[in-house]
């Protein structure tokens, strides 16, 4: 049973990933007829909405792109700030649209700000009380630990339309600045649609790393 669940969760995992870096790669090389890059795309959904108080800047790393609403900045990695892919307009958009779900006081984009990264430290202590449970044979170390990586779990599915309204936002901001045009549409959707579920993938690749630790745990016992 337990190497059932182990499976099912592996596979979960593996569909998530394949179905985020699918779209994130389909359409990375394929240029939108505007020719805006990332920044260009994000400058000027930023000033349709009179948002001169957001900056944009680019930083290093792959897919480090997220929007810092306590100092209001949309961080790009430099691909996405540069360059005027499908993928990479569609990732500033989508980090763009944080910014104005935050400039609308939205009470759920608020709601998820305040406590991801409570969660995000809750999930560190799961997995190190997980550790510590299994290796010094802390029965309820072990216990407490699945049930904040659990509680983790939750909230992120609590506020997964959070992540698919801002997408949908997306959507409609690179419409209306005429960054897309028809044609480009589904294939943005689709970039999108990964972008609103690769923290959701990311953690469930991670709750799937606990499942293996403790199965393999199990198994050598």
């Amino acid at each position: 049973m337990d190497l059932i669940l182990i499976l099912i969760t592996i596979s979960i995992s593996l569909i998530a990933h394949i179905y985020v870096s699918t779209n994130f790669q389909k359409y990375k090389r394929k240029d939108v007829i505007s020719s805006l890059s990332g920044f260009e795309t994000a400058r000027k959904i930023l000033d349709t909405h009179d948002m001169n108080d957001v900056y944009i800047t680019a930083v290093s790393g792959k897919y480090a792109d997220h929007y810092n609403s306590s100092r209001k900045v949309i961080k790009l990695s430099k691909d996405v700030f540069n360059d005027s892919s499908i993928t990479y307009i569609s990732i500033a958009a989508f980090e763009t649209s944080k910014a104005i779900f935050d400039k609308n006081n939205d009470s759920l984009f608020k709601f998820k700000e305040s406590f991801t990264t409570i969660f995000k430290y809750l999930s560190y202590l799961g997995y190190i009380m997980i550790i510590v449970g299994i290796f010094l044979a802390i029965p309820i170390s072990l216990t407490l630990g699945i049930v904040l990586e659990m509680l983790n779990l939750l909230f992120h599915l609590f506020t997964i339309k959070v992540e698919i309204n801002v997408a949908r936002r997306a959507l409609d901001e690179l419409l209306e600045i005429s960054a897309i045009t028809s044609d480009e549409n589904e294939k943005v959707k689709s970039v999108l649609a990964a972008c609103a579920y690769k923290n959701l993938a990311c953690l469930i690749n991670n709750i799937e790393e606990v499942g293996e630790i403790i199965y393999n745990f199990g198994s050598s016992k």
